[in-house]
């Protein structure tokens, strides 16, 4: 009985503890399953915080350096930044939907979306909000959390869901209180801007389940039931093992994709989308380092800036695909002509820079400059179409000129400009000649303030004669500086310094008002209003509204409209910014104003503009006029053309430059009427032009074979006096 007993509760308690290894078998295996689930939703929560995270650290990033960068460096920031012609780099909301756009596209089981209740009503990706969006928007827009989360199911998968709100920081207040199309202008410090929402699938891990029992002997149940707990425990363990290993896979993927989405959002701030070659902001990083070297380590490199001539004309001729094609084939051939060490950048529409080593040397880079000329200026073919591209070359070198980058690249825009100056499609070093011409040009600049606030500069007319009988049919205005230093200053010499210090409009103020003054003399001495021509300045018709004043003012004068004649040369119409001017010139025509075209035959495309521009008049280039007295029997070609050309236009033509009788002989051979230079009168002062006036035909002894007039020792004496 002892016995029995004994074994009897031996195998109870053997069954006791089996069903109890059973029953634990049972609860942790149903635990290890929610333990399993939270564990899921626990990665998935942290793994929406961390992409959270990473793009607000992004927007921040790109907000405090990339675009103080560029507005320190004067690039245009705009929300339609795609569709520029000159480079931009976009707002940091545009720059935040676009990386959201992106991350989800590239990342289908992830989701990215930037909605706000200011322009952006709906999600950025353009679908409306959810029931979910609106509720962070609502909550979070109240201030009492930084953080709306939820647990969610979408298309039958259960999702982890995260939004945290892009609230505004001073310099986001000071940029969108003051921008055009903000969508309010009273943004406070810790407003709520919009709202970043992240949406991550949550795994599911199976747990393998523990099989029937159906053995009808609790010895065996008992064996069973502690062998399947065992068994458990061990597939706990390799559980346990296979997700440490899971996540330890995925958070490398993740890496992975962070390090490709760092260098994506690299590229696109230092990297130029249309030539793929580096952006301004890259350039100037780059230049910085170069320069560090140069004081550190002895090197020495030579900046190049290269600019695409007329490069206006491709966009308006084929398309602005066709330009696209053009800078990214100019941008190739640098890269070729820069080699292996150089660097190459675009630094906006039409304009290159590179850097390339060890080029002190005036002359080796001379014809480095020359070489990249003539490569440059080979044929590009597009679509069966030639484009014959033409640049301009400025070139500065460091150590030799400095390792000031402000200084070299102001250097070598003083050495490009000089190119364009004469006449484009060349090259320039910046050498000692050329720093003291841009000196001086400095020093011009603040004498020439200086004069045109203490009223020194005069206005000098010179006449516009009838060939035919000597009469005086208008005048022109023309700027004269009496300097003490350097004497009389020609208009060649001060225009350039104006346009580059920035004054041109008090030049124009002056020149108008002095105009109007006179004519008023002339008209109660004559009792008639004499016409006047007065040159514009490219940058009075691209920014209109000044010359608009000037001519109000000068109409309340009393001084009528039909007696002033606008003069405008074609690089008023030709080049960035001049897209409106041909709208205001045909406004200005309506309006009573007379058109003339300046330096006409000398121009990219005068005689498309002939079509296109409300010209009344033409003046022939006074080069065209020496060649005539040369013999030049091109220019006699040219000039009759142009004579034979605006009789059908209904045009009048002007020969500019008529110094001598045989050269005025010739052009009244082919028929032209009208004339000025030297020959007749040079340009005079308002006094000389009074005593003009009352003479009836002041210049008929100056014609070809003509009789002696009356009033000839009263023009001598005119002449005499000036």
């Amino acid at each position: 009985m002892k016995t029995l007993s004994t074994t009897v509760y031996s195998v109870r308690t053997l069954i006791a503890a089996g069903l109890f290894s059973l029953a634990s078998g049972l609860f942790l295996m149903l635990t290890a399953t929610e333990v399993s689930d939270w564990v899921s939703e626990q990665f998935a929560e942290r793994s929406a915080e961390t992409y959270a995270t990473v793009i607000m650290d992004i927007q921040n990033f790109y907000s405090d350096a990339i675009v103080k960068h560029g507005k320190r460096t004067g690039i245009r920031i705009e929300r339609d930044y795609r569709t520029s012609e000159t480079p931009t780099i976009p707002f940091p909301a545009s720059f935040t939907i676009d990386l959201t756009r992106n991350l989800s596209k590239r990342y289908e089981d992830l989701q990215f979306r930037y909605y706000s209740d200011y322009s952006f009503r709906e999600a950025a990706d353009g679908t409306p909000r959810d029931q979910f969006e609106n509720d962070a928007l609502s909550v979070l827009s109240q201030g009492k959390t930084d953080r709306f989360q939820k647990l969610d199911t979408i298309n039958g998968q259960t999702v982890f869901r995260l939004a945290q709100p892009i609230r505004m920081e001073q310099g986001c207040v000071d940029c969108h209180n003051t921008i055009a199309g903000s969508p309010k202008t009273d943004w406070k410090v810790g407003e709520i801007r919009g709202v970043l929402g992240v949406t991550v699938p949550v795994q599911n891990y199976s747990i393998w389940s523990i099989g029937e029992l159906g053995s009808s002997i609790y010895l065996v149940l008992g064996l069973y039931a502690l062998l399947s707990a065992l068994v458990f425990f061990a597939f706990l363990f390799m559980t346990k093992y296979q997700q440490e290993r899971f996540q330890k896979n995925a958070m490398q993927e993740k890496n992975v994709k962070l390090k490709r989405a760092a260098r994506q959002i690299s590229e696109l701030a230092y990297t130029d989308s249309v030539t793929q070659v580096g952006n301004r902001v890259m350039f100037r990083r780059e230049l910085d380092l170069c320069l560090s070297r140069v004081s550190k380590q002895g090197k020495s490199y030579a900046i190049v800036l290269v600019d695409l001539d007329h490069f206006k004309n491709v966009n308006d001729s084929y398309g602005y695909e066709a330009g696209d094609f053009l800078l990214a084939e100019i941008a190739n051939r640098l890269v070729k002509l820069a080699g292996p060490d150089g660097l190459v950048a675009r630094l906006s529409g039409d304009e290159f820079a590179l850097i390339i080593t060890d080029h002190q040397d005036k002359q080796i880079l001379e014809d480095c400059c020359r070489t990249a000329r003539d490569i440059l200026g080979q044929t590009v073919v597009y679509d069966g179409q030639h484009l014959m591209p033409s640049v301009s070359i400025g070139a500065v070198r460091t150590p030799l000129d400095g390792i000031d980058p402000d200084r070299l690249l102001v250097n070598a825009g003083h050495a490009l400009r000089s190119v364009k100056a004469a006449g484009r499609h060349g090259f320039c070093v910046f050498d000692d000649a050329l720093r003291h011409t841009t000196n001086r040009a400095r020093d011009l600049g603040q004498r020439l303030q200086h004069a045109i606030s203490m009223n020194y500069l005069t206005v000098h007319y010179q006449p516009k004669v009838c060939l035919t009988a000597g009469n005086l049919l208008g005048l022109e205005a023309l700027m004269r500086w009496p300097d003490p230093e350097d004497g009389i200053i020609p208009p060649s010499e001060f225009i350039p310094v104006a346009e580059r210090y920035g004054l041109v409009s008090e030049l124009s103020e002056l020149l108008f008002s002095t105009v109007g003054r006179d004519l008023k003399k002339w008209h109660s001495q004559t009792g008639r209003w004499i016409p006047v021509a007065v040159n514009l300045h490219p940058t009075q018709l691209r920014t209109s509204s000044v010359l608009r004043q000037l001519l109000n003012r000068l109409e309340e004068t009393g001084v009528p409209r039909e007696c002033l004649t606008l003069e405008i040369t074609e690089d008023c119409v030709v080049g960035r910014g001049t897209e409106d001017v041909p709208r205001f010139l045909k406004e200005l025509s309506s309006a009573g104003y007379r058109l003339s075209l300046d330096d006409f035959g000398t121009g990219f495309a005068s005689l498309t503009h002939l079509m296109e521009l409300p010209v009344a008049e033409l003046k022939v280039d006074r080069d065209f006029t020496r060649k005539l007295g040369d013999g030049s029997g091109e220019c006699l070609a040219i000039v009759k053309a142009i004579g034979d050309l605006s009789g059908p236009l209904n045009m009048d033509v002007v020969v500019e430059g008529i110094e001598t009788v045989d050269q005025l002989t010739k052009i009244t051979h082919l028929g032209l009427t009208i004339g000025q230079g030297f020959h007749f009168l040079p340009p005079t002062a308002f006094d000389v032009i009074s005593a003009l006036l009352r003479l009836k035909q002041p210049f008929r002894d100056r014609l070809p074979l003509a009789e002696p007039a009356e009033n000839q020792q009263a023009v001598k004496s005119v002449q005499i006096r000036n």
